[in-house]
């Protein structure tokens, strides 16, 4: 009997703090259908749902098994599919399939898919890609990333900001004062035509080319070359400036197709029965007439004594030999003379 009492009691006590709960805070809610929680209350320091919750505020924690939607979050929200805090987000999201925040400040976006956010003051990191408003820190998307003014680094396949003071580490990168220069050059002393694109900002760019004896062109690739690499540009890009890069680069041989097969593994082929890089140094200095820049530079080749890849018809030029570091090397170096958009 005395048992039956205190039970009773207890449980008038918890109703009647119901009310006061449901007008303002609640510590813990519990949400077993979505959008009704117990108790009931807009705001609450932990709100967690076997399928879903909605919510105001939350202070600490929003998990569910699908989603999670919420006007404000401080802590952490993570769920099996979808996370959206519509106004802030200071804290951390994860989802299996995306994350939204309306917030501009947003901490921390880990998606298995995608990321938006209104801005980002931290990290995106989505499986395939993201999106921000203006971004100080960190946008990885294997696919593409696109973000309004980038302060830090975005890499991904394709990558688009505003301003960028930063790095974008990418296949193609485009910002407003990025570099997007389309090149073609000729090599004096060994008769090598070569067209290369450079992409990203002047703080850091990519460079791919493709080069080959002008007069083999289109009929033979048994002196035809491929290099990607790294560089950066010193001076005013609207008028003159100097780009220093430095690439690998690679012979594509007498068989294109086995080339492209044993780089893209296929066909039970693989790189290690084509690569065989050399490094490529490159100075360049530029001057540009409206659309046009004019270009005149050196470029380097190395054969190293540790991996004498450097094929005969580059090994010409000027000739210079010695060792650095413990490793023998011989170095050719060509002037250029070019053009581009």
């Amino acid at each position: 009997m005395r048992r039956s009492l205190f039970l009773a009691a207890v449980l008038v006590l918890l109703s009647s703090s119901i009310p006061a709960f449901s007008e303002n805070y609640s510590p813990i809610q519990i949400s077993l259908v979505p959008g009704i929680a117990l108790p009931f209350s807009w705001n609450s320091a932990i709100c967690l749902g076997p399928i879903g919750n909605i919510s105001g505020s939350v202070d600490l924690l929003q998990a569910a098994g699908v989603f999670n939607i919420a006007s404000r979050i401080r802590g952490f929200q993570v769920a099996g599919v979808f996370n959206i805090a519509g106004e802030t987000m200071e804290g951390i999201q994860a989802a299996g399939v995306f994350n939204i925040a309306g917030d501009d400040r947003s901490s921390l976006q880990i998606g298995g898919v995608f990321n938006v956010a209104s801005g980002l003051v931290g990290s995106q990191l989505g499986g395939v890609f993201n999106i921000a408003g203006d971004v100080q820190g960190l946008q990885i998307g294997p696919v593409f990333n696109i973000a309004g003014d980038m302060d830090g680094v975005q890499v991904g396949l394709l990558n688009v900001a505003g301003k960028v003071r930063g790095i974008q580490v990418g296949l193609l990168n485009f910002s407003s004062n990025g570099v997007f220069d389309p090149e073609i050059d000729w090599e004096l002393d060994t008769g090598f035509l070569r067209t290369s694109l450079k992409t990203g900002n002047s703080f850091l760019f990519a460079r791919y080319a493709v080069a080959a004896p002008k007069d083999e062109l289109f009929n033979t690739w048994d002196r035809a070359l491929v290099s990607a690499g790294l560089g950066t540009r010193i001076g005013d890009a609207k008028s003159l400036y100097l780009d220093l890069s430095v690439s690998a680069s690679q012979a594509v041989g007498s068989d294109p197709g086995l080339f492209t097969q044993s780089l893209t593994w296929s066909n039970g082929h693989s790189p290690d029965e084509v690569l065989a890089p050399w490094p490529t140094l490159e100075a360049g200095l530029s001057l540009k007439l409206g659309p046009v820049q004019l270009s005149a530079g050196l470029r380097t080749e190395v054969s190293l004594g540790s991996a004498p890849n450097l094929p005969s018809c580059r090994a010409q030029g000027w000739k210079y030999e010695d060792r650095w570091f413990g490793e023998n090397f011989t170095a050719w170096t060509t002037w250029y003379l070019g053009f581009g958009f």
